[in-house]
């Protein structure tokens, strides 16, 4: 009687055992913690649309930034000493945005080792950051990004100021912070397409300049004044 008892209990057990099993293959996925999902013994990590604003929080682009500083002035910085912004960055606050001003409209990414993290500051609505894009057949250009504190969505992008050349053109642009939102900027511009270096038709232009940053983390570019002068005589 008692090995029937005992043949019949395990009966009874492995077959509720077996059934526990099939079950549980049969569960849907556990989420444990927001972006990520527990299946059996295997972590996966769940995509969703805000995953890149948990990554590339404002302390991940501080961290990888400088300080912003008074004067402005890229010809000699050595821009190999700063750290390459990943493509995951770029698609998330670069890619598709609209250039506020200067050239282009918009910044393709197809070549994500152009790009280098440079300063940051924080101001009391929003972000801001800017970084170089620095191509080998012309120039490095510096764009300033202001972003969102809320979602760190981009509010505006435009550049700053650029230096190098392309045949005949080069341009070399320097300024300083007159406070913490006004960027006073003079861009130097010269022209030869004679290529001669005894050319008298060669131009330089200067325009001297201010870049506002509104409280909103708008920019805006402003003109004050320009010189030009052709063959080294001043025209205006």
């Amino acid at each position: 009687m008692r090995v029937t008892t005992t043949i019949l209990f395990l009966v009874i057990y492995l077959a509720g055992f077996c059934q526990n099993k099939s079950n549980d293959s049969k569960k849907e996925p556990i989420i444990i913690d927001e972006g990520f999902i527990q299946n059996g013994f295997e972590i996966v990590v769940k995509k969703t649309s805000n995953d890149s604003n948990k990554i590339f929080d404002w302390n991940y682009i501080r961290n990888r930034t400088t300080l912003m500083k008074d004067s402005f002035n890229i010809e000699n910085l050595d821009i190999y000493r700063l750290q390459t912004i990943p493509i995951e960055f770029l698609e998330t606050y670069v890619k598709e945005q609209n250039i506020k001003f200067g050239w282009t409209s918009e910044l393709g990414i197809k070549y994500p080792e152009e790009f280098r993290f440079y300063q940051h500051k924080e101001f009391p609505n929003f972000y801001f950051f800017s970084f170089i894009h620095a191509n080998e057949y012309c120039c490095r250009t510096v764009y300033g990004v202001s972003l969102s504190k809320e979602n760190l969505n981009p509010i505006n992008i435009a550049v700053l100021g650029l230096t190098g050349g392309d045949g005949g053109w080069s341009e070399n642009d320097a300024g300083y912070w007159e406070n913490d939102t006004t960027l006073r900027i003079n861009k130097a511009q010269y022209n030869d397409e004679s290529f001669d270096d005894n050319s008298t038709s060669f131009e330089i232009d200067t325009l001297f300049a201010k870049i506002q940053i509104y409280n909103t983390g708008i920019f805006d570019f402003i003109r004050l004044d320009s010189v030009k002068y052709i063959g080294g005589q001043k025209i205006k």
